[in-house]
């Protein structure tokens, strides 16, 4: 059986990266269908991109309100 190449194998890794992603922005944008979709687009890898930061400030809001 013959080897992958390393293009191959990066090219893999990027798609399978980016299908874990967008079943991620799938699954938090049914959780919090309050926030806006665009917020959702700009998730960076690993979550922390200006969409993780709305989910955060979104998520103390809520706390902030279910003190009061």
């Amino acid at each position: 059986m013959r080897k992958r190449s390393w293009e191959s194998v990066l090219a893999l890794r990027k798609e399978r990266v980016t299908a874990k992603a967008e079943a991620r922005r799938r699954l938090l944008r049914e959780c919090y269908p309050a926030i806006p979709p665009q917020a959702w687009a700009n998730m960076a890898d690993g979550l922390y991109g200006d969409g993780m930061r709305a989910v955060r400030e979104w998520l103390a809001s809520v706390d902030e309100l279910t003190v009061k």
